[in-house]
């Protein structure tokens, strides 16, 4: 080949290698743009947070199948407290056997080192029966039908529920539906410039979201007989519930229900998420950084709650309770601000609150049962030592496969309570609230909910 051909040749290659990195380059840019798209990158964002909550599930998942695939379930509660006047100790034992339908406590509680009350609840055979220790003569009964207190979805129906729920928000949201937006935000310690990208949904999509919720909920015939099962009612009331909500939905005089916000730079880099809840004025902000996350709760555009958690597992933050209202209890003595610091892992936490509480927590499981320690310290200053004021231990098991003994139950002398003359109930009434625990507590739980009853 001479000089010529060889330069001719070597033309040719510069062309075709022009060519292929122009078609490269377009090819990059048409990709970018394709994954740069509002809409792509508000749905990876939704699908973080979906993995987010998955993560969070998983580490539980344990319990909840645990509790999902078994009949009999039982927890056991060992607590004791001690504060300046008083010392309790409380023993209780929950077992329900569902497909028998049965379900039995035990409640012993010691004050001060002498027996305060000992009881057992039994349901049975669509009776409620019950005996007091010193208050009733024997046991007493009346109809109740029975139900299942500790119930859970399987960490499978949890998963399929999110990916519904995913799925359906998903389906509604169109380049068309997000508004975009410069904006700049505090990021590992500097004012950072980012996109924002802003949903916001009114009644209308959110009936659709509602709606196609329901739709995929409904198609999984087993899921759906499980939800309906955890909530305790039957599958036609579900229905009926389901449809409420759209209704309820449609009937809203909200234009916009809530708004979604996502922040990002460079490539696709989503670095906080953003909540409106318009109808509640919540606002809930979460961000991450190189070494943090942080959470942050607004109500009433007041700061009720921020959260740092850093990635070597210790975190802090402060909880707000001053202007938090509740006609379920009387919690003035607890409206106040806590201050909160402390470390994690995956089966443990230590926390210390407002420098006056220690909180720890501990849990362990195996094949046969699953644990939790609890131990709260409250302190107060005395001559600038930190003197322990009260405590509380307790320690709580969940536990399977066990059945309970009807046969140690003295049942055939029951009496029924409403056919106890009225000298009868007078007297149980008077021993009832003569004992130490129902008159310290008791009586204010049993009034609230008779109170809320309407009775």
């Amino acid at each position: 080949m001479d000089s010529k051909d060889s330069k001719k040749q070597n033309h040719k290659v510069t062309i075709f290698a022009i060519l292929l990195s122009l078609i490269s380059i377009g090819v990059l840019v048409f990709g970018f743009t394709i994954l740069s798209s509002d809409k792509v990158i508000m749905l990876q964002s939704i699908s973080n947070i979906y993995n987010k909550v998955n993560t969070n599930f998983d580490k539980d998942t344990s319990i909840l199948d645990m509790i999902a695939n078994n009949n009999d379930v039982g927890v056991k509660i060992t607590t004791s407290i001690k504060e300046e006047d008083n010392n309790y100790i409380i023993n209780a034992n929950y077992l329900e056997n569902n497909k028998d339908k049965n379900s039995l406590l035990n409640l012993d509680v010691e004050l001060n080192e002498e027996k305060a009350f000992n009881g057992s609840l039994l349901l049975n055979n669509s009776k409620f029966y019950f005996n007091m220790l010193d208050i009733t003569e024997d046991y007493y009964y009346d109809k109740l039908d029975y139900v299942r207190l500790i119930r859970s979805l399987s960490s499978d129906d949890c998963e399929k529920l999110l990916s519904i729920l995913k799925n359906a928000i998903n389906s509604s949201i169109s380049n068309d539906d997000i508004k975009k937006e410069k904006a700049v935000i505090t990021y590992n310690g500097k004012d950072k410039k980012v996109n924002k990208l802003t949903y916001d949904i009114n009644k209308k999509e959110m009936k659709e979201i509602l709606t196609e919720f329901i739709s995929s909920l409904k198609n999984d015939k087993k899921l759906f007989k499980n939800v309906a099962k955890v909530l305790n009612i039957k599958e036609k009331e579900l229905n009926k519930k389901l449809a409420g909500y759209v209704l309820k939905v449609a009937n809203m005089d909200e234009k916009n229900i809530f708004s979604y916000s996502t922040y990002y730079y460079g490539f696709n880099k989503i670095v906080q998420y953003d909540l409106n809840i318009y109808e509640k004025n919540i606002f809930i902000s979460y961000k991450e950084e190189k070494n943090k996350t942080t959470l942050l709760v607004n109500k009433d555009d007041k700061n009720m709650l921020t959260l740092v958690e850093n990635t070597d597992n210790t975190f802090k933050g402060n909880l707000d309770l001053t202007d938090f209202e509740t006609d379920k209890f009387d919690i003035t003595e607890y409206k106040k601000n806590y201050e909160f610091v402390g470390s994690k892992t995956d089966d443990s936490l230590k926390m210390t609150i407002n420098d006056n509480a220690d909180v720890s927590i501990k849990r362990s499981n195996d094949a046969k049962s699953y644990k939790y320690n609890v131990d709260i310290k409250k302190y107060e200053v005395v001559e600038d030592k930190k003197v322990e004021k009260s405590r509380i231990k307790s320690n709580i098991e969940f536990y399977f496969n066990e059945k309970i003994e009807l046969d140690d139950i003295e049942l055939d002398t029951a009496k029924k309570y409403s056919e106890l003359t009225e000298e009868e109930k007078k007297v149980f009434l008077e021993k009832l609230e003569n004992n130490k625990i129902y008159g310290l507590y008791g009586k204010q739980i049993l009034d609230k909910y008779f109170e809320e009853e309407n009775y």
